[in-house]
């Protein structure tokens, strides 16, 4: 049976289809982020969690935002998956830090902003690896 792949189908994104692919990455992550903080907020007023046990579900929310983003920014790459994946991490994480800034009315560097944006580098890049290896459809 004749292999009935084109050398198309392996061609690198140009950088158009690339920025949308990242684009349409960062913003689904970003839906299915919100939807998970959405359940968050119900269960913790709803069962009363305290306020750490609320953070690390925040945490762990962004973690996995940040990791769907990478996933999806490098699906249907052909190659580089581990970098398309870490650059669409961060830039979820400099948006989301952007919103939380024009949201609060304050700027400002700090350890945590910093741990979030080594975070963002790492499961962008963890989802970057997992999006390239997975069976294109």
């Amino acid at each position: 049976m004749a292999n009935k792949t084109s050398k198309k189908d392996y061609a690198p994104a140009g950088g158009r289809e690339r920025a949308v692919r990242v684009l349409t990455s960062i913003i689904t992550a970003g839906l299915i982020s919100l939807a998970m903080l959405a359940v968050l907020t119900f269960v913790s007023v709803r069962f009363n969690m305290p306020q750490t046990a609320v953070m690390t579900a925040v945490n762990a929310i962004y973690a996995l935002g940040v990791t769907i983003c990478g996933i999806l920014a490098a699906r249907r790459a052909s190659h580089g998956g581990l970098l398309c994946g870490a650059g669409a991490g961060i830039i979820y994480a400099v948006l989301l830090y952007l919103i939380g800034c024009a949201v609060s009315g304050h700027i400002g560097f700090s350890a945590a902003a910093l741990t979030g944006a080594g975070a963002a580098l790492i499961c962008g890049g963890i989802g970057g690896v997992i999006g390239i290896n997975m069976k294109k459809r």
